[in-house]
């Protein structure tokens, strides 16, 4: 995606929409389909993905530019943006840090990232804080025995059921309508 976009913002600096980037697909699939026949295979599929990347970025960037312009506007005579608009335009509206400063470098200006990190730590440690829900993991029912994940081996798999819960207590039926959970050993 931060490759696709990096990509598109030149074509956008001349007034085409990033969207054109997915036009470029057919041509490419021509071209290295021997190499990549993912990439014939699925090219519909690329093409969208790229259509609808050049199409959030698109507003990302017109969003983006028109606070980054109005942050340059108040600076005067100043050539530092300051870390907490750099930090709003990543946050909020997803405006790429390295974006912002290679903007600010064409126009002359640069970027506070010592204070960009600062609000960056701010908004983790908030966020951390508001994770901790405060719930105990052991309390429930004890399960004996064990489970081995093997999500990455495939899609499908045979499992023996070792146990049932419902409202999260061990139970020895679920009964058509019961909502529950079934505790597989795979």
């Amino acid at each position: 995606r931060r490759i696709a976009r990096r990509a598109m913002r030149p074509g956008y600096k001349f007034g085409v929409n990033p969207t054109f980037f997915a036009e470029l697909v057919p041509t490419l699939a021509k071209v290295m389909g021997a190499a990549y026949p993912e990439l014939v295979a699925r090219q519909a599929f690329v093409q969208d993905v790229l259509r609808k990347e050049g199409e959030q970025f698109a507003r990302t960037l017109e969003t983006g530019m028109e606070i980054l312009d109005a942050a340059i506007a108040r600076l005067g005579g100043g050539k530092v943006i300051d870390g907490n608009t750099v930090f709003k335009l990543h946050d909020t509206y997803g405006f790429p840090t390295d974006l912002t400063a290679d903007i600010a470098r064409e126009r002359g200006y640069t970027v506070d990232i010592e204070g960009y990190e600062r609000a960056m730590d701010v908004q983790r440690k908030q966020s951390q804080a508001a994770s901790h829900f405060g719930v105990d993991l052991s309390a429930g029912p004890r399960i004996e025995g064990t489970t081995e994940f093997r999500g990455y081996e495939g899609v499908t798999d045979e499992g023996r059921i070792v146990a049932l819960l419902k409202a999260g207590a061990a139970v020895d039926v679920l009964k058509a309508g019961d909502e529950g959970e079934v505790v597989l050993d795979c």
